[in-house]
């Protein structure tokens, strides 16, 4: 009996010898354990949140005053509207293929467009984009590059708007057309877009009445990859604003088209825009796919592909080349009303960031350029120029 305990005695110190000790718990968790008399949790219904009240810019009445008497009136240039004739885009007398790369300058990407932008030094890109046979620039404004004390009225910013209106007559006087998009990277923390901010829509008007007569802007896009949104707002609120958008749009700048451009529920935007727009960065066979389903809803409207490209990051030059070649293949055997590359160039990292977050790490979407940052065309370039009919094939 002696025995037997000591034996149960020698086994239970052989256990505890042998259990390993638990690392540390140094993950700030605890653990829960189930307590059957614990009293329920009461649950708090969910409740809607109002929405944040906007805390917008008030200036001055001087330097309101001072903004106001400084902008000139914009002064059209001449010219034939783009129109749509026969479900195709049309100038004067003939169709209009769009021939496009989304467009920011090289040295003057994103925040920089419009606050930074030295119009006469980018001649050389404008020229250079345009002897390889591309004939439309797909180009982003920001509002809140444009316009201040929104607290006060639409008060455009002087230096800025200026240099947009040079750079709208600079790129038309080498025979581009312009895609305007209006909302291609909001500023979400400053506003909730789909509440239709009242200073939103003032601005919009703004921008619409005053290139109302531009015949160079050939099209507004209200809003890039818009179906993205429906992730974090409800779709029917986005489609709302977009039909909100437009009818904006039809009253004060009658003259140029109208569009949107969605990636994937494409069809969405059929009943709200004058043309369809959509974007693609995926393989051949999946655009393919897309055209096909577009194709059999679009009635009458022309179908653009607006956003198409393949970044150099992870795959090479000629395979870059070869995607793009296949893309605009099934762009043009399909009868589309054209393509737009993204995008022009890759960006010095120096161009891309903001202080103090200078120069920014490089990554793919800084590689998706047909030119380089030294302006050395990549292989893609061929690609286009055959597409344009600047160069033959064979």
């Amino acid at each position: 009996m002696k025995h037997a305990f000591w034996l149960v005695g020698w086994l239970l110190c052989l256990l505890v010898a042998c259990t390993p000790t638990p690392p540390p718990n140094t993950s700030g968790l605890t653990i829960a354990t189930f307590d059957p008399n614990a009293p329920n949790p009461e649950i708090t219904p969910f409740v809607q949140p109002s929405p944040t009240p906007l805390t917008l810019e008030r200036c001055t009445p001087d330097s309101i005053d001072r903004a106001l008497a400084i902008i000139p009136t914009y002064t059209p240039s001449a010219g034939a509207f783009i129109t749509i004739q026969n479900g195709q885009l049309w100038q004067t007398d003939k169709p209009y293929p769009v021939y496009g790369i989304n467009y920011y300058p090289r040295d003057y990407p994103n925040h920089r467009f419009l606050t930074e932008m030295d119009v006469p030094a980018i001649d050389f890109e404008l020229d250079l984009m345009r002897v390889n046979g591309l004939n439309t620039l797909r180009i982003f404004i920001r509002y809140q590059d444009l316009f201040a004390c929104e607290a006060d009225g639409t008060i455009p910013r002087p230096d800025n708007l200026l240099r947009l209106d040079q750079f709208i007559q600079t790129a038309g006087a080498r025979g581009y057309k312009l895609i305007v998009v209006l909302h291609h990277d909001p500023a979400w923390d400053e506003y909730p877009l789909y509440a239709m901010p009242p200073h939103i829509t003032a601005q919009t008007a703004y921008i619409a009445r005053r290139y109302a007569d531009e015949p160079i802007i050939m099209a507004y896009d209200i809003r890039d990859a818009g179906d993205t949104d429906y992730r974090q707002y409800r779709k029917t609120a986005v489609l709302r604003w977009l039909d909100a958008m437009r009818a904006i749009l039809d009253e004060y700048a009658p003259n140029q088209l109208i569009t949107a451009t969605w990636m994937t529920d494409i069809t969405d935007t059929i009943p709200y825009v004058d043309f369809i727009s959509f974007g693609h960065f995926d393989d051949v066979e999946s655009l393919r796919q897309k055209i096909a389903i577009l194709q059999s809803v679009a009635g009458d409207k022309p179908i653009l592909l607006s956003s198409v490209g393949y970044a150099t990051y992870e795959m090479d030059e000629l395979a870059q080349r070869e995607a793009i070649y296949r893309a605009i293949e099934a762009v043009q055997r399909n009868n589309l009303a054209g393509w737009v590359i993204w995008t022009a160039f890759d960006y010095p990292l120096t161009a891309i960031c903001q202080d103090p977050n200078c120069p920014a790490a490089d990554n793919p979407s800084n590689r998706f350029g047909i030119w380089n940052t030294s302006y050395f065309p990549k292989r893609a370039l061929d690609a286009i120029r055959l597409a344009t009919g600047v160069a033959q094939e064979g």
